[in-house]
C-alpha cells in the first residue's frame, strides 16, 4: 500500500503509468550488473523480510541503525516492485529507525554535497562484501548523529564537540 501511495501517478521513462504498488513480474537487473532475484520469489521473500524484522524489532536490544540497514538492504536487494525501490527502501529504513525508538523520521542524507554517491557506496560495499551491512549501518549513524546536531543547534541548544570533553 505505502508503494501505491508513494508511485502514484508517476510515470515510466516510456511515457506509460506506473504500476504503482505492484509487485514486479519480470526479471530485474541494476546498472552495476546486479542481478536481482526471479520475480516469482518476491511474495515468498517480503513475507521473509517482514517476519525478520518484526521478529528483530520485537526484542528489546533492537539497535535501530542495525535494523535499519538490514530492512533497508534486504529490501533494495529484493527489488520488488519494478520502480521506486529505493525510494520505498528508505521509507521503510526510517520507519525501522523510528520503530526501534529514534524519536525523528530519519533521512538518509549526511550533509555532504555527495550523499546520494555515499549512499550507493555503502551498498555496493554490502553486495561486494557478503552482505554486510556495517558500512550502511555507519552511514545510518552518521546521518542520525547529524539530524541530532540539527536538532540540538535548531532547539537553540548548545553543541559540545565529544572531543573538547
Amino acid at each position: 500500500m505505502a508503494h501505491k501511495l508513494m508511485m502514484w501517478g508517476a510515470i515510466e521513462d516510456d511515457g506509460t503509468l506506473l504500476a504503482a504498488g505492484q509487485l514486479r513480474t519480470t526479471p530485474a537487473y541494476s546498472g552495476t550488473g546486479y542481478v536481482y532475484l526471479e520475480a516469482d520469489t518476491i511474495p515468498k521473500r517480503l513475507q521473509q523480510i517482514v517476519d525478520n524484522f518484526n521478529a528483530v524489532e520485537s526484542s528489546t536490544d533492537a539497535v535501530p541503525s542495525h535494523l535499519a540497514a538490514e530492512l533497508l538492504y534486504r529490501f533494495v536487494t529484493l527489488h520488488p516492485f519494478k520502480n521506486g525501490n529505493g525510494r520505498m527502501g528508505r521509507l521503510l529504513a526510517a520507519y525501522a529507525a523510528r520503530a526501534a525508538g529514534v524519536p525523528f523520521m530519519l533521512h538518509l542524507s549526511n550533509g555532504h554535497s555527495k550523499a546520494p554517491q555515499h549512499y550507493q557506496q555503502v551498498l555496493r560495499h554490502a553486495d561486494n562484501h557478503a552482505r554486510d551491512t556495517s558500512s550502511l549501518q555507519s552511514f545510518i549513524l552518521e546521518c542520525m548523529h547529524l539530524q541530532w546536531q540539527n536538532a540540538v543547534t535548531y532547539a537553540g541548544l548548545p553543541v559540545q564537540d565529544a572531543a573538547a570533553r
